[in-house]
């Protein structure tokens, strides 16, 4: 099974909602209120639609991580995230948050060897977000 990052769009509510699922039919089904168990903050936009999927990732933990790259984003401007406009904290020496003793950029732990995930991304205080090399 694989996870997909999905953005939903309530033309009602005029508003977006970010999440993760194994079976998105099934997601957007709950948060219609199809079927039982769609989160609470979906409720007054019914309908929602898919507007945007990302993905699939082989682990919740690689899907969530960019799950929360994307709500990080407001509104319509989710349907536009692109891997590379997500900075990450580094573990380099610049005096970021990674603690870091010096020299090369930690990954951000966002690369990928299925090629579905963006390259680590290297952004501590001293310098630009900017994406590693591999």
């Amino acid at each position: 099974m694989s996870w997909t990052v999905y953005v939903l769009h309530s033309r009602k509510a005029g508003r977006t909602y970010v999440g993760i699922a194994l079976d998105l039919a099934a997601r957007l089904a709950q948060h219609n209120g199809r079927e039982s168990g769609g989160a609470r903050s979906t409720r007054a936009g019914r309908p929602w639609r898919v507007r945007k999927t990302y993905g699939p990732f082989g682990t919740r933990g690689e899907a969530q991580r960019v799950e929360h790259a994307v709500k990080r984003l407001r509104g319509l401007a989710r349907l536009r995230w692109r891997p590379a406009a997500a900075p990450q904290l580094c573990g380099g020496s610049g005096g970021g948050m990674g603690g870091g003793t010096g020299g090369e950029p930690k990954s951000s732990g966002l690369g990928s060897s299925n090629g579905n995930l963006p390259l680590p991304i290297h952004h501590c205080g001293n310098c630009s977000p900017r994406v590693s090399a591999r």
